[in-house]
């Protein structure tokens, strides 16, 4: 239900906080107890992913509602424990006094400091009547999937998929049986060494041990995760949780950019100009040595090909549309770049004698649009990535050019791109005559 210890239970009295911890042992889930004041509970405490917080209102002997002074405490620990970023969790809290748990829901939506960590679900329960009873803290705890259904889908989601993971781990802890080792640990070493190697090739393994033991993985974890998905009923669960699928939801061009980076594009720190999908910012050039690296001049490309008036400069381009399984060649050629270009949202089309703009050959592929990223655009933006024009570089001129990486498409995105690409540049033609 909650894999792994995504639970937190925080409690002044040091009793009812090993009575709820071995309830919670008695039912198979685990959890990081804190007795308050913990020393433990500081600013390095909160860590991401927890799903269910139990907790005691009055972490503070002495308080009283009236005083308002009480919901303090157990606010400064949610703060502490459930980071910005967490995502979905449920509270319930400990206490037979209705006004309290009101009042704790109230200074929590007035706090600005919670206002990116609200629970999806909370539930004030008689400590004295769950603490010690698994059966009802069970059925309690279970209430939270089946009444908040679209969430509790989500969570039996990223239960599937813990599970997939750790299905993997298992496998490769079978599969290290078989190679040599004084140790378990070596035999595992040796495991990790092959696949490394057989992924990216030996060549160059060792300058790129995580991703090539990762891309080695990757096609394990994803048949695991596909099995794992299925091999289990929850029908009844997700019919509850996706119920408007008839319904047209409609999305501002700020949301649906957002959700369009979130699938397109990766933005962090560490990506190599070499990696595959990876999007290099083309340094400014001079107007003759762009047209003698590319075969046309900024203007040209701009206006004749992207159809694009205003602005008149953009910023240039180059996508790396690598074929997955290339890397691992032991012997590695050029890496293959397609030109392309940043547009911002609001930029003015070329536009025909009547005043229509005018549509983009089949040569030019164009993102959706993408949220604002800063040091690649400050409004929305799409890429148009141009298939006609290639531009090959050695790992050699890379690391001498220097380029700056804007981001990179991810995997899906970009075997799309490079099949357009290919299918493009083989599409089949024949010469005919006219008759007049």
């Amino acid at each position: 239900m909650f894999p792994g210890a995504k639970i937190i239970a925080v409690d002044d009295d040091e009793n009812g906080l090993e009575q709820i911890v071995s309830t919670l042992r008695r039912l198979r889930m685990a959890c990081v107890a804190y007795h308050y004041p913990d020393p433990d509970l500081g600013a390095d405490a909160n860590f991401c992913g927890v799903r269910l917080v139990f907790m005691d209102i009055q972490l503070v002997g002495g308080t009283s509602p009236g005083a308002g002074n009480v919901y303090d405490a157990p606010i400064s620990v949610l703060r502490r424990t459930i980071r910005e970023d967490n995502g979905p969790y449920a509270l319930i809290t400990w206490s037979n006094n209705p006004s309290w748990y009101d009042g704790l829901l109230v200074r929590m939506k007035e706090t600005p400091a919670m206002t990116r960590r609200q629970p999806f679900y909370t539930v004030s329960l008689d400590k004295n009547a769950y603490a010690a009873d698994a059966e009802k803290l069970r059925i309690a705890v279970s209430s939270i999937i089946s009444g908040n259904p679209a969430f509790g889908a989500l969570l039996d989601w990223e239960r599937r998929v813990a599970a997939a993971g750790e299905n993997v781990l298992r496998m490769i802890g079978t599969f290290s049986e078989q190679f040599e080792g004084a140790t378990p640990s070596d035999k595992v070493d040796h495991l990790l060494s092959k696949l490394a190697a057989d992924a990216f090739g030996k060549e160059h393994v060792k300058d790129h041990l995580f991703e090539a033991v990762n891309e080695a993985l990757l096609p394990l974890l994803t048949d695991a995760l596909n099995t794992q998905f299925f091999s289990e009923d929850r029908n009844r669960l997700w019919e509850a949780a996706v119920t408007k699928s008839d319904e047209v939801v409609a999305l501002d061009v700020d949301a649906s950019s957002k959700l369009n980076s979130a699938v397109l594009f990766d933005h962090f720190d560490g990506i190599k100009p070499y990696r595959r999908g990876a999007v290099l910012a083309l340094p400014e050039l001079p107007e003759d040595a762009f047209l003698t690296r590319f075969g046309a001049k900024p203007d040209a490309l701009r206006g004749a090909l992207l159809k694009i008036d205003i602005p008149k400069k953009l910023q240039w381009i180059l996508v790396q549309i690598q074929a997955a399984c290339d890397f691992s060649q032991p012997k590695q050629g050029p890496l293959p770049y397609l030109l392309g270009a940043v547009i911002p949202a609001d930029f003015t089309p070329k536009k025909d004698t009547i005043g229509q703009a005018l549509a983009r050959p089949k040569s030019v592929w164009t993102s959706p649009e993408l949220a604002p990223i800063d040091g690649v655009c400050s409004t929305r933006f799409q890429i148009a990535v141009l298939h006609g024009i290639s531009f090959p570089m050695t790992r050699k001129a890379i690391a001498e050019a220097n380029y700056r990486v804007l981001g990179r498409f991810k995997d899906q995105v970009i075997s799309a791109i490079a099949h357009e690409h290919h299918s493009h540049g083989s599409r089949p033609g024949f010469v005919s005559f006219q008759s007049s």
